[in-house]
């Protein structure tokens, strides 16, 4: 997250898309598709402009290939735990976010989640196949991210 424009426009773009996965369950693909193309023009500004290697983007690439199987495992085995928005929300963070960073904000994203889901558990307002919005907590890992790397946290 070395650009803060970039990092502010996802940051925008992902409020938007939590709002409407908040409010639908859904995410437009058209807002997808601006978050595809942000992550598209980091990576170039990233290999062309700061002349970047190509390695640096290889722990984001797997991460990529692992989230955008799992997309599509969970969509053919008709199961909801992950809607095809998110994982393509999650692929255009692996775009942007590189290695380490991009770990720790889908793991504090998914943590977040869980424990969330846990409390609407305890306190019986939802139930074991109970759907949560997951953008929610992506905007708030990727906060998260850019607080840390800002040197917001020592």
């Amino acid at each position: 997250m070395d650009f803060p424009i970039i990092t502010t426009l996802l940051f925008i773009l992902l409020v938007t898309e939590a709002l409407f996965d908040i409010r639908t369950m859904q995410i437009p693909v058209w807002l997808v598709c601006f978050n595809l193309i942000l992550g598209v023009i980091s990576v170039l500004s990233d290999l062309i402009i700061y002349k970047n290697n190509i390695s640096d983007y290889i722990v984001s690439m797997a991460l990529i290939l692992v989230i955008f199987v799992a997309a599509l495992l969970f969509k053919l085995l008709k199961t909801e735990a992950i809607g095809l928005g998110d994982g393509l929300l999650m692929i255009s963070l692996a775009l942007i976010i590189k290695g380490g960073l991009l770990i720790f904000v889908i793991g504090i994203s998914m943590i977040l989640a869980g424990l969330f889901a846990g409390c609407l558990l305890i306190l019986k307002k939802a139930g074991r196949k109970s759907r949560l919005p997951f953008v929610p907590f992506l905007a708030t890992g990727v906060l998260a991210g850019m607080i840390m790397t800002s040197g917001g946290v020592s």
